[in-house]
Order: structure tokens, then sequence, then C-alpha cells
């Protein structure tokens, strides 16, 4: 797999922004991916790769509304979705629990032999290792206990 589509509906039919990559995305190692749609249009950035935009229709609607649900990796309609790991994700600059939804949600698992499968040793005491856009960090909310690895 050697590209990454955003594909959205604001009420006028299907838009979509790809971005193609010389070399797989299935490459065992973590990518940043930017999808922003906004007034103007829609824009899509993976890694330092060039930034594809695709402008905003006439009679497009201003704002998405999600009166439906957020498919992130796939779509209801598509046979073949994502095979991988997705963290740190944001949605309107908030981020989301990704384990809380993947508990509720078929076909997805939460965990992942990312940062936590290596470091989540570290966090004691109940701690849950979450992780973070840059690494990992220890949530010590389930615990007495406070600090980086809820040892405190």
């Amino acid at each position: 797999p050697t590209e990454v589509t955003f594909s959205f509906d604001v009420g006028n039919g299907p838009c979509e922004v790809t971005v193609r990559s010389p070399t797989p995305f299935n490459d065992n190692r973590w990518h940043h991916v930017r999808a922003e749609r906004n007034v103007k249009g829609a824009s899509l950035q993976v890694d330092q790769l060039p930034r594809k935009t695709q402008p905003a229709p006439a009679d497009g609607h201003v704002r998405l509304q999600l009166n439906s649900q957020l498919f992130i990796g796939g779509t209801a309609s598509r046979q073949r979705g994502f095979l991988g790991c997705i963290r740190s994700l944001q949605l309107n600059g908030m981020a989301l629990d990704l384990e809380e939804r993947a508990t509720v949600t078929p076909g997805v698992e939460p965990g992942c032999a990312g940062h936590c499968g290596s470091y989540g040793h570290l966090c004691r005491n109940e701690g849950r290792c979450r992780e973070r856009l840059r690494g990992v960090a220890c949530d010590c909310s389930a615990s007495a206990y406070e600090g980086p690895f809820c040892s405190h």
C-alpha cells in the first residue's frame, strides 16, 4: 500500500484527497497523517510528502455534520479497510480515546505492538500506558499514585 485517502461527503457527493508515496507505508514505522476539511477545501499530508489539496465545491455545505458514524481506517461500504495500528488520534484538536472505542467496534482490538508494547511495563501501581504523539505516558488516574511512572 503506497497511498492514503481522505474521503468525506458534505451533502453533495463524496470528495477524496489522496497522497501517494514512492515507498510502501507498511514498513513497521509510525506515519504522521494530517487530514483537514475547512471552508476553503480539504487537504491531506502524510509524513514529509507534499500536501495534497482539493478545493471545496461551491455548492457544498460549510460544516461537516456528523449525524452518523465517523469511520477511521475504512468505510461502511468498502470491503478492504485499514490493517495496522492507530495512535494519538485527534478530532477538532481533541484527543479521542481509541482504546475505549476499540472495545465496542467489531473487528477492532485495543492494544498494539507499539511503544506501550515495549515500555508499558514501566507503569506501576495499576497505571495504564497510553500512546502519545511522541512516545508514551502513564495514566495514573485509576491509582492513588502519581508521577511519570505512577510510583510516587
